[in-house]
């Protein structure tokens, strides 16, 4: 009898814990619709936005040929990642996602690696499927100088004129494309 009152307490237990680790990780990861309009009127007052995002010259990391990033999308949105940062692994999922999802929306997703090797830069790609373009900026302190990449990941969202409407310091969701999208969209 004891053994049994044990088991079923066990697993009541582990329903518990399973519930409130599901509740937790939904709280933690979703973002409210207030919360990204504060982001993005904060995002409008860099002085970054409005500026031309400098196109450095590149090297395609997947072929390593020598390339030119082309912005041929209605919004173009340019991700500078290393395959070490934790945040960059933490996204990337995401942004893989994010190029299914928007692929007939007009939304490029662009990767720019910095700090890495080309097998590095290679591995990571590999490892998370990327099918979009990422680039390695020939020289990294000017692309970094250029366009103040302050920390990674830095993710830009860039209009077909090469025009910086929005800049994202730190992991990138789905819901701030989504929503960026929607805002030039003027839904």
């Amino acid at each position: 009898m004891k053994k049994k009152i044990t088991i079923i307490l066990s697993i009541i237990l582990l329903i518990i814990i399973i519930i409130s680790s599901t509740y937790t990780y939904n709280a933690l990861n979703s973002v409210d619709q207030e919360s990204l309009e504060r982001e993005v009127e904060t995002m409008k007052n860099y002085d970054i936005i409005g500026q031309q995002f400098e196109l450095p010259e590149v090297v395609n990391t997947k072929t390593s040929t020598s390339d030119h990033i082309q912005l041929e999308s209605k919004l173009n949105v340019i991700n500078v990642w290393a395959s070490w940062c934790g945040p960059c692994n933490e996204e990337m999922p995401d942004l893989v996602d994010i190029d299914n999802r928007y692929d007939d929306k007009d939304v490029s997703i662009i990767g720019i690696n910095i700090e890495d090797s080309k097998t590095q830069s290679k591995k990571f790609l590999d490892k998370y499927h990327v099918k979009y373009n990422s680039y390695t900026p020939v020289d990294e302190d000017q692309f970094i100088k250029d366009n103040t990449v302050s920390m990674i990941p830095t993710t830009f969202f860039v209009n077909q004129s090469g025009e910086i409407l929005y800049v994202k310091y730190g992991a990138l969701s789905e819901d701030v494309v989504s929503f960026i999208y929607d805002e030039m969209e003027g839904k």
